[in-house]
């Protein structure tokens, strides 16, 4: 049966959650190559693993995920938000987040849709027009 793996990330953690066995799991693991070898062993073939787009923070984890063959979401957090505020969840600890995290994708398991990276020119595009801007606004 398929895991819904929650991920909420940050820059030097990620938190992760999801219902075993009827049981909720959480584990915090080094946003790191580390980190990363540690949540492959939670992961099953068949799981799947939702996160949000989080600023720039969770762009490795779904990269190396990705090159895993681990199925992936990235969501919108704007979405989140929503789906926690439908639930009338208040508590705002990572731990929480990663929960909801992995309560939306099973609830709405029908429409996530699979996340694939950048191609690379449109990646060096990015990285091209982030420099831009940055000297645009000084």
């Amino acid at each position: 049966m398929c895991k819904f793996i929650g991920i909420d990330i940050s820059k030097q953690v990620f938190d992760v959650s999801f219902l075993e066995n009827a049981d909720w799991k959480h584990v915090v693991l080094e946003n790191g190559k580390v980190g990363f070898k540690k949540l492959l062993k939670l992961i099953g073939k068949e799981d799947l693993v939702v996160m949000e787009a989080s600023g720039s923070y969770y762009l490795p984890l779904a990269d190396f995920l990705f090159s895993m063959d681990v199925k992936v979401v990235v969501e919108n957090p704007l979405v989140i938000k929503r789906y926690s505020q439908s639930k009338l969840k208040r508590a705002k600890t990572d731990k929480a987040d990663s929960r909801i995290i992995s309560e939306y994708a099973q609830k709405n398991a029908e429409d996530l849709k699979l996340w694939v990276p950048d191609s690379e020119v449109v990646s060096k595009m990015r990285q091209y027009l982030r420099v831009f801007n940055c000297f645009k606004n000084r």
